[in-house]
């Protein structure tokens, strides 16, 4: 397996491209000593998949904890725990329609209303299917911040 590796970014450069211009600002603003780093790390996993992530490395634990305040869409157990609500309600309004048969064409004559809800069923089951693979994406993002952390 190969090994897992980081890279130092140009945050100047890279930031404003990876989390926009305010954010970009908030930490020039704030890093005149180098102290808030950006950095890309490529992580292997078994079976040939790699995850590749941008981070920003705080020095200094209360300018983190600004930083997230700032922009807590950064914080991921807030957006983990967002997705999975939203998966878990999607999921049971979804068993409750299936429950009802909202999704039984064989009781819908017109075939305009049978392709709506064909794919009315589609649409919901792709968003479910996506919501489920962002949760996993979030979950490793988790599981790669505490390695990195720690290496870094």
């Amino acid at each position: 397996m190969r090994e897992n590796s980081f890279t130092r970014l140009d945050t100047d450069c890279e930031l404003t491209k990876l989390a926009g211009r305010d954010c970009a600002a908030w930490v020039k603003a704030r890093d005149d000593q180098g102290k808030i780093v950006l950095v890309e790390t490529t992580n292997y996993l078994p079976r040939q998949t790699a995850i590749y992530a941008q981070w920003l490395l705080f020095e200094n634990e209360a300018e983190l904890e600004e930083f997230l305040k700032e922009f807590p869409q950064y914080r991921l157990d807030a957006r983990l725990d967002k997705t999975r609500e939203e998966r878990q309600a999607l999921a049971a309004d979804f068993d409750r329609e299936l429950i009802r048969r909202d999704f039984d064409l064989s009781r819908v004559r017109d075939q305009r209303q049978r392709i709506s809800l064909a794919r009315r069923y589609i649409e919901i089951a792709d968003k479910l299917s996506k919501l489920s693979a962002d949760i996993r994406l979030l979950e490793s993002a988790k599981e790669l911040e505490t390695e990195w952390r720690d290496k870094l």
